[in-house]
């Protein structure tokens, strides 16, 4: 799938007032989207998944002379006043950050709109608009308290097969910058084989050669640091990934090292469960 710039994606119109909307849909959303729209009745707490941080997230049904769809809708509209200016709303940019992922073949949830709204090019609201994935959970499930934290086996094949997902866009030069279990949806399909995908893409970035390496630590800091896996599994994890990308610059003592260094800027005591004592 080709990659579809921002600029190329997102119509822009700009009344006299330069009170200016950006908006997309794909064309079979189209209507859709137009529904969720001229409803605002739809955004109860009925349908609330969350609501944290000024964002809000709704699971919606559309009715069948709108397609049907189970759909994702997640809005905010209290950003920060001049965060954005000449700059790509969280919704233009997770938009991209999409089309990357269908492009490496990695599984992600299939945006079907966003939009946004802003005044003297100061963002006041923005919207996304995802399908919703059927049966499936997040990772949540493998952290600590978790409904799932003591399926050993279940939680290695979560890590296992996020981990050449992870390498594949770090070989691109791409960040994640927010690895977290809650941001990674898994299922089982018939064959009882996980299946993963990806959503919540807002915070990832392209960066240079040269700022990779801190950046791959991170990634795999947090997902570490949420887990809390004891050490040898936390091992495992580490060598999985570097197989999967060797030419990351790191070996397995200088990887430990590095996110050594986010653990002690952290005072979280329970990192030692990630870490262990390794040298």
């Amino acid at each position: 799938m080709r990659i579809i710039s921002p600029a190329e994606a997102i119509p822009i119109w700009l009344p006299f007032w330069f009170l200016y909307h950006r908006n997309w849909s794909t064309p079979d959303f189209t209507e859709g989207l137009e529904y969720l729209r001229r409803n605002p009745a739809l955004f109860d707490r009925r349908h609330l998944l969350s609501d944290h941080n000024g964002k809000q997230v709704w699971h919606i049904q559309l009715p069948p002379e709108y397609g049907g769809r189970n759909v994702v809708y997640k809005s905010c509209s209290t950003p920060k006043s001049g965060r954005y200016w000449f700059q790509l709303s969280q919704a233009a940019r997770e938009h991209r950050n999409y089309q990357l992922l269908y492009r490496l073949g990695i599984p992600a949830a299939r945006i079907l709109a966003i939009g946004e709204s802003r005044r003297l090019f100061n963002l006041k609201s923005f919207f996304i608009v995802t399908e919703f994935i059927p049966g499936a959970r997040d990772g949540r499930d493998f952290m600590c308290g978790g409904n799932l934290r003591e399926d050993a086996a279940r939680r290695r094949q979560f890590w296992e097969r996020n981990m050449p997902y992870l390498a594949q866009i770090h070989r691109r030069g791409f960040l994640h910058k927010a690895f977290h279990p809650r941001n990674i949806l898994w299922r089982e399909n018939a064959a009882g084989e996980m299946e993963i995908f990806w959503i919540d893409m807002a915070r990832g970035r392209f960066r240079l050669p040269s700022q990779m390496k801190p950046g791959i630590a991170f990634d795999l800091y947090t997902l570490l640091k949420d887990l809390q896996l004891l050490p040898e599994e936390g091992e495992e994890l580490l060598n999985c990934y570097l197989k999967h990308n060797p030419e990351c610059g790191f070996t397995l003592p200088e990887l430990f090292g590095a996110m050594r260094n986010f653990r002690r800027r952290s005072s979280d005591p329970t990192l030692r469960n990630a870490f262990g004592n390794r040298q």
